[in-house]
């Protein structure tokens, strides 16, 4: 049976504005890069900091598509949320030892409203799936806010690393363990679907950003519109398959497979900014430069790749489109380490993502001439 279409309520886009202040500091968190190791170790960071607040991003735009009302109560636990998230998106600066207790005890309040949330749906719902989901969210979040905590009183940063990503793993993964029984509640398919392209575009929006340091009376040249390029294609790419090739009516109960491919897709694009911010730095060594933003490319690729499940039926990509895409990529990443020339990697990405953009929209308007012609003719 098709779903109805659910409509995102202000309050969610609301919420939403609070993560285009915490993705711009996330991105401080790669700073004063001159050794591999050193970006290896930030990188971790920022990947650590994107899951807890992508992964906090989920759970509750999850409970808002199953349970969310856009009353009062789930208006104010959202304004509550907002403000956790600002201290959290300001706490992360300087060494770790400094800023690890405080985001981690925000990380495990902010946790404890989502279960204050699921414990009001098991008390006011009367459906046995509705609680037994209730429970199981109730479960993991508990389970999560508990080594937030520990993390938050270990004696040790080592000991309260291990607590936090133990929490950010346990958040991360077991929803998916539980997802027969999620699927006796089906989320809606389409809501979840434009929450995510809103939370991508506020991404991209970063990426922006970091381009736009590069559009100024000093700084202005071709490479800055290479940049640029590379953000276009990208965003152009992404809205080519999710505002074209997609299939809303989705009969995909609970959405986790959507929701882990946008994971990679926020990875791609924030490693790809990444990149653009350590060119605008002196002295980083431009193989940690090209290493992240392939790094972030093929994330991003592989996000869109797996999102080709819900392609509409008209829509035919050969398999030759992805194994170009691939092993092109590749080669321009071989010849940018190899030759070590910041214009020869910027030239080369920013070409190869236009291009694959460009046969993106090819195969859109062929599928689309061929559902025309296959019409007339009937």
């Amino acid at each position: 049976m098709l779903q109805s279409i659910k409509k995102v309520e202000m309050p969610e886009l609301f919420f939403d504005l609070v993560y285009v202040y915490a993705i711009s500091q996330m991105t401080h968190v790669i700073h004063d890069v001159v050794h591999f190791s050193d970006l290896i170790q930030q990188l971790f960071f920022l990947v650590v900091l994107l899951v807890i607040f992508v992964n906090t991003w989920m759970f509750e735009t999850v409970f808002t598509n199953r349970y969310g009302s856009n009353n009062l109560v789930d208006i104010l636990f959202l304004m509550l949320d907002m403000s956790l998230l600002l201290f959290m998106s300001n706490s992360f600066s300087g060494a770790i030892n400094h800023w690890l207790h405080p985001f981690m005890l925000t990380s495990a309040l902010m946790t404890i409203t989502l279960v204050t949330q699921y414990l009001i749906v098991f008390k006011k719902k009367k459906s046995a799936i509705d609680r037994k989901i209730a429970r199981i969210f109730v479960v993991i979040l508990v389970i999560r806010a508990i080594f937030f905590l520990m993390a938050v009183y270990s004696k040790t940063i080592s000991i309260g690393l291990s607590f936090m990503l133990t929490g950010v793993l346990i958040g991360w993964v077991l929803p998916a363990f539980f997802s027969k029984t999620m699927a006796m509640r089906p989320i809606n398919f389409s809501h979840l679907l434009e929450r995510l392209t809103l939370l991508t575009i506020v991404v991209f929006g970063e990426s922006i950003v970091e381009v736009a340091s590069f559009f100024t009376v000093h700084t202005i040249s071709i490479q800055a519109y290479l940049f640029f390029s590379i953000i276009c294609g990208m965003f152009l790419m992404y809205i080519t398959q999710f505002d074209h090739f997609i299939n809303v009516r989705q009969n995909d109960p609970t959405g986790i497979y959507l929701i882990y491919l946008h994971y990679l897709i926020i990875f791609g694009i924030t490693f790809v900014s990444v990149a653009i911010e350590l060119i605008g730095e002196t002295g980083t060594d431009l193989t940690l430069t090209i290493s992240s933003a392939f790094v972030g490319l093929f994330c991003f690729y592989l996000g869109i790749f797996m999102a080709t499940k819900y392609n509409k039926e008209s829509i035919n990509l050969p398999s030759y489109f992805w194994i170009y895409v691939f092993s092109v990529t590749l080669v321009v990443f071989i010849i940018s380490l190899i030759s070590r020339s910041t214009g020869v990697f910027i030239i080369l990405t920013a070409s190869n993502i236009i291009f694959i953009e460009v046969l993106y929209i090819f195969f859109l308007n062929r599928s689309r001439n061929f559902v025309i012609q296959n019409a007339d003719e009937r």
